[in-house]
């Protein structure tokens, strides 16, 4: 365990019980004794060292002792992905993987050729998908992540802020995902289609907001990986800025 998401947020010098299944998981499967320090991040992605300040038959106290530095990688913005809802339970393999590779934020989205149709029992499922996300950032020590709920795709704005992407088979983009990335966004959004692919009036019109279409070569991809691919190449890119020169050809 990176670290332990708390189920709610606190401040330096609180108290707070544990209780329910995180109580279960610390006292008999992390098997933490009191005086133990626990490295903890609470629901709003703050990060904490916690010291267990007394274990019931119920329930742990944790004392939070101080912050700790943040969770965010330096120069490495806030990543939010709009995954086309895909059939099965494919979500929860995206979810874990997204969360693991950094995304902060996953809004599943319902799009024309979507063919799953969870209908109004998405909202149960999405308690188990946050649950999901909150074992891979507790086991990876990413920051803390969220599934949002199901929306239309008619429904997406992209925010004024970040450099808005759409993952496409075909190679629409303008420019290259290193020039996007250049720009030094406070935030990447990236919207990723169902099986199908996504019609070309619901392409036409993501352009139109502003999104940014981008193609990762030859490789068609399915959608339960597509994101994932596309997420680690924005990170790494994004890590290794810094270290990015501007080469020309050699003339004759």
């Amino acid at each position: 365990m990176r670290h332990f998401q708390l189920p709610l947020s606190v401040g330096e010098g609180s108290r707070c019980t544990i209780g329910g299944d995180d109580f279960h998981y610390l006292a008999h499967v992390r098997r933490v004794v009191a005086g133990d320090e626990i490295p903890v991040i609470d629901r709003s992605g703050t990060a904490y060292l916690a010291v267990v300040d007394e274990i019931k038959r119920d329930g742990i106290r944790l004392f939070i002792a101080r912050a700790r530095d943040s969770l965010a990688t330096p120069g490495v913005p806030t990543i939010t992905l709009y995954q086309a809802l895909p059939k099965g339970r494919k979500l929860e393999e995206i979810v874990r993987a997204a969360v693991q590779a950094g995304v902060s934020r996953i809004v599943p989205v319902r799009t024309r050729r979507t063919v799953a149709n969870p209908g109004d029992r998405f909202e149960a499922r999405r308690d188990r998908l946050n649950r999901i996300a909150r074992e891979a950032t507790q086991q990876s020590g990413a920051v803390a992540a969220t599934v949002d709920q199901l929306i239309e795709l008619e429904e997406v704005r992209p925010e004024p802020d970040a450099t808005s992407l759409l993952l496409h088979v075909e190679p629409l983009e303008r420019q290259s995902i290193h020039g996007y990335l250049s720009e030094n966004p406070r935030r990447v959004e990236l919207l990723v289609g169902p099986e199908g692919g996504l019609a070309d009036d619901e392409i036409s019109r993501l352009i139109e907001l502003g999104f940014r279409p981008v193609n990762f070569g030859p490789l068609v991809l399915r959608t339960e990986v597509a994101g994932l691919y596309a997420v680690a190449a924005i990170r790494t890119i994004l890590l290794e800025r810094d270290q990015w020169q501007l080469t020309t050809n050699p003339t004759s």
